[in-house]
């Protein structure tokens, strides 16, 4: 089987069917919007689907091993990968203290983005009042865990425990523009998903039932 690079994004994919189906799933920010909803796991470059599960609610099969389903879903998809320095890039709703944790001592890096809800986040950092373009960090657990809330358009917040608080100079809309340096990773490597989404819309199983 071919192995993906080091940086390896989770995220959920949607296969369009317009037959009937006892779990097709509805996800409006995808293309197809109606059908088989997986969490899967790619390659962050080149959209290679890795790993897979298919999304049947109460009965997805993971390896049930851990309080949340979030945390549940990316170790059973990621297991075959870890502790040989993967970095992998999840969004909101996988992210947390508790996943960053047990990646963590798998040997494994996380990028991700954050809810300001969660649990044990540091609360100056995170309710922190910014002007744009500003930008607030703290040093979690012995310095493994950067957390960052940097104001843009809206709140952005990000967890890593790889990437130093430094800045990186993007172009948006033809103008040059400082942004931190982990959001510019972030943004270069979670698309995985997205980007196999796009190239298998063309073999959509389209039928109806």
């Amino acid at each position: 089987m071919l192995q993906p690079g080091r940086d390896i994004s989770i995220d959920e994919s949607l296969l369009l069917w317009k037959g009937r189906l006892s779990f097709k799933q509805s996800i409006r920010s995808k293309s197809a919007r109606f059908g088989i909803k997986t969490f899967a796991l790619a390659c962050g470059k080149t959209g290679y689907v890795w790993n897979q599960i298919i999304y049947l609610g109460a009965g997805t099969e993971t390896s049930q091993q851990y309080k949340y389903q979030a945390t549940d879903v990316v170790m059973s998809l990621s297991e075959e990968l870890l502790d040989v320095g993967p970095c992998i890039y999840l969004d909101n709703w996988y992210t947390s203290l508790e996943i960053c944790d047990y990646l963590v001592q798998r040997k494994t890096d996380v990028v991700g983005t954050l809810r300001s809800y969660r649990k044990y986040l540091p609360k100056d950092v995170i309710n922190a009042k910014l002007k744009s373009n500003e930008r607030c960090v703290a040093y979690e657990q012995g310095y493994q865990f950067m957390v960052m809330h940097w104001k843009d358009k809206r709140d952005v917040y990000m967890i890593t425990t790889c990437i130093p608080d430094t800045l990186e100079i993007v172009l948006r809309k033809g103008a040059r523009k400082e942004v931190p340096n982990v959001i510019h990773i972030y943004n270069s490597n979670m698309g995985g998903v997205d980007l196999s989404d796009q190239m298998t819309t063309s073999y959509a199983c389209v039928e109806k039932g």
